[in-house]
């Protein structure tokens, strides 16, 4: 799955849960993830986009050669507004 490769430092291993077939065990310490829509509603049990609905530690603050934050912004905030959208897809 695409998902585990690039959103690893999202979600992934929890040495106390239990590990089921095909899901992922739970998001990380400090990261409040959630599966959206494309609408922007919250979803559960379906397919969606990953979205950060708080900062957290690791989370860059800024891309090089961008003064002015243009490129960032249009990166992680412009699909859901005041959101870290990182660009990835929940299966």
């Amino acid at each position: 799955m695409c998902f585990f490769f690039v959103s690893s430092c999202f979600a992934g291993v929890n040495p106390t849960l239990n590990v089921h077939q095909g899901e992922i065990q739970s998001p990380h310490l400090a990261m409040a993830i959630e599966c959206w829509s494309e609408d922007g509603e919250k979803v559960e049990g379906e397919s969606g986009e990953l979205v950060c609905v708080k900062p957290f530690p690791s989370m860059p603050v800024s891309f090089w050669n961008d003064p002015n934050g243009e490129k960032y912004h249009r990166a992680y905030f412009d699909k859901f507004p005041g959101e870290h959208f990182p660009m990835k897809f929940f299966l």
